[in-house]
């Protein structure tokens, strides 16, 4: 981790991935937006569907849509992209990816719309399960391996085919366990927990991370992915710093128990592509959330 002092807001967020807001809707002035709040839980379908944050300019960027998902910050000048912030991901109670869109609504404004009112619509509108929360959703997805009770023995079988011919019903099979879903932190330092994360900040001062993460496998004693790398050089200083965005793999392994939760306590990454001057192509993290007095939880 290197630690670059002098910071400006805007810096913390250099490639990020959008990761919502803790405004409330309606606040006359939004939030300005450091690339770590979460938009509160949607408790029903009255709940609020827009969320703002102000973005902070520096001196001949602008704010530009890029799509409905994404907007970039720009050195209008030179036409130089600064950072990328797109729409965080959100689904319901059940798992259900909810979708999202992020739109520039003023010259510094970006609006999070979590579209939760109209129902599913890949299931013909049925509506959601509430709370709706940020975060992709699960339907689909790998999960940890679980384990599963072993067969019968022979007296336990005789029994099990007695009681089945006096009841006249078969003996019902045995259910493996409930899996749990392996989760990790996606920030240094923090203590919240997320399952497939498509974003991760391996920095303090937000010059280095991870975006556009995609799984290769997930859940198992390893999870593999590809992604987009951000490293700003710092150059002259980290405001006004040279972003990179090489390509990009990276490992999580082991798994630990984390207060009854199952976590990815590693990550390695590795890096392919120009980088700056000594920085290193190959790293490994603790990813063991941290409590308030800074030590690990687990």
């Amino acid at each position: 981790m290197r630690k670059v002092g002098g910071l400006l807001l805007v810096v913390i967020v250099v490639g990020a991935t959008m990761l919502g807001a803790s405004a409330r809707a309606g606040a006359a002035e939004p939030p300005m937006y450091n690339g770590f709040e979460t938009f509160p839980s949607i408790q029903g379908p009255a709940g609020p569907e827009e969320f703002s944050w102000r973005v902070g300019l520096a001196e001949g960027q602008e704010l530009r849509q890029v799509d409905d998902r994404s907007a970039e910050v720009v050195w209008a000048e030179h036409e130089v992209v600064s950072f990328t912030i797109r729409a965080e991901l959100a689904h319901d109670a059940n798992g259900t990816n909810v979708p999202t869109t992020l739109l520039v609504t003023a010259p510094d404004v970006i609006t999070l719309t979590v579209h939760h009112r109209a129902g599913n619509p890949a299931a013909g509108g049925v509506a959601f399960e509430y709370p709706v929360i940020e975060g992709a959703g699960w339907e689909g997805d790998y999960s940890v391996p679980s384990v599963i009770p072993g067969p019968l023995d022979e007296a336990e079988l005789r029994a099990a085919r007695e009681r089945e011919q006096a009841a006249g019903s078969p003996t019902p099979e045995p259910q493996p366990a409930e899996p749990q879903k392996v989760r990790v932190v996606r920030a240094l330092g923090e203590d919240k927990l997320y399952y497939r994360p498509h974003f991760f900040l391996l920095s303090g001062d937000g010059t280095f991370g991870m975006n556009r993460v995609h799984w290769q496998s997930y859940g198992g004693a390893r999870a593999k992915a590809t992604a987009r790398a951000f490293v700003n050089d710092c150059v002259p200083y980290c405001a006004a710093g040279h972003v990179t965005h090489p390509r990009a793999t990276l490992r999580l392994s082991k798994v630990i128990d984390c207060n009854g939760q199952p976590i990815y306590a590693r990550l390695d990454y590795a890096i392919a592509g120009p980088l700056p001057m000594g920085f290193p192509r190959r790293g490994g993290y603790s990813m063991r959330p941290l409590g308030e007095d800074g030590k690990p939880e687990c």
